[in-house]
């Protein structure tokens, strides 16, 4: 392996030297510093991160712990958390903690185990408390992604519970009374179900327990939604992910349903596969939410140290984009 002092002996320069023009610190010429970094990327020089990580007790790189990697919406968070952390000078190191606990336990162990210098996570429950705990009070700073389970924690939250409310009242302009609502069946995720009842009871319509329906994040609901849409004929539904909305339109199509001509639908996310079928979706803004959620973590770790840090909690609005896949019924009534 290619180390500083052979860099040192092909530039002419002490190690001091080359350290100062890898670390961008101390004085140093430009053209020296210039020609000791191409003299290192020819020899094909790598900086080794376990030394330096001895050295300082962290790294350069941030954990995430994705909870769900089949659903499409925290894949294009990670791509762009990835490359906002590049830009930032982050590598990442990654778990998957697939909506189980005890996984997120194991990725949790290993991002310590690796020194990571922050952690961004989704929780799945607030049953690590603990742990979490121990890794809050021993300086670690962590975020809390899309969901909050720890009130200690750092958050970044979507008001999903206003994006059922504009999916419900969007529908209910557009003459629909009987909306099945697929909720997330979560105690610590924003509640959706909350926003549809609201945009109901404003209206003066009805609320029929057997059109609110409540899911694990990653559960198949095909069998249920088929279920429901022939027992009750809903004319619209409110898909709580875009997982579910894969699900219902699997659904329909079994069932012979044109979305919008036999049924209107609203998905939350708007992920590639409802932009390409022109579905309404209830957007988040990723982008704007990732850049804030990394510079808040690296904030943090920049004031490593400091105590009595006041905790973050920011709830994002959403917003409403409308498509061709809700049907005006009050045109035809």
């Amino acid at each position: 392996m290619v180390t500083m002092k052979d860099i040192a002996k092909a530039a002419g320069v002490s190690s001091a030297t080359v350290s100062r023009a890898m670390k961008g610190s101390g004085y140093i010429g430009k053209d020296m510093k210039t020609k000791i970094l191409s003299i290192a990327d020819s020899l094909g020089y790598v900086v080794d991160a376990n030394a330096q990580s001895m050295r300082t007790g962290t790294t350069n790189t941030i954990g995430v712990i994705v909870c769900d990697i089949r659903n499409s919406f925290f894949s294009m968070v990670l791509m762009e958390m990835i490359q906002e952390l590049k830009e930032s000078g982050y590598t990442v190191v990654l778990g998957y903690s697939n909506e189980d606990g005890a996984t997120e336990l194991s990725n949790l162990k290993m991002m310590l185990a690796s020194r990571v210098a922050g952690i961004i996570f989704t929780p799945v429950s607030n049953e690590n408390e603990s742990y979490i705990h121990s890794l809050h009070g021993n300086g670690i700073p962590i975020l809390q992604l899309y969901r909050r389970a720890y009130e200690e924690l750092n958050s970044i939250v979507v008001d999903d519970e206003r994006g059922a409310y504009l999916a419900t009242s969007h529908l209910i302009q557009n003459g629909h009374t009987d909306i099945l609502m697929l909720g997330v069946d979560s105690d610590i995720s924003p509640n959706r179900t909350n926003g549809y009842m609201t945009a109901m009871n404003e209206a003066h319509i009805p609320i029929k327990k057997n059109l609110m329906l409540k899911f694990q994040p990653n559960e198949d609901i095909k069998i249920e939604v088929r279920n429901v849409i022939e027992r009750c004929r809903p004319t619209a539904i409110v898909a709580g992910t875009n997982t579910f909305g894969l699900d219902v339109f699997a659904v329909c199509h079994q069932l012979g349903l044109h979305v919008p001509n036999d049924i209107s639908l609203v998905v939350f996310d708007d992920v590639p596969w409802v932009q390409s079928f022109d579905i309404t979706a209830i957007a988040q803004p990723v982008g704007g939410i990732t850049v804030t959620a990394i510079h808040t973590l690296i904030n943090w770790i920049k004031r490593a140290g400091m105590e009595n840090a006041e905790v973050v909690s920011m709830k994002i609005e959403p917003k409403l984009i409308s498509r061709c896949s809700v049907k005006n019924i009050r045109k035809i009534t």
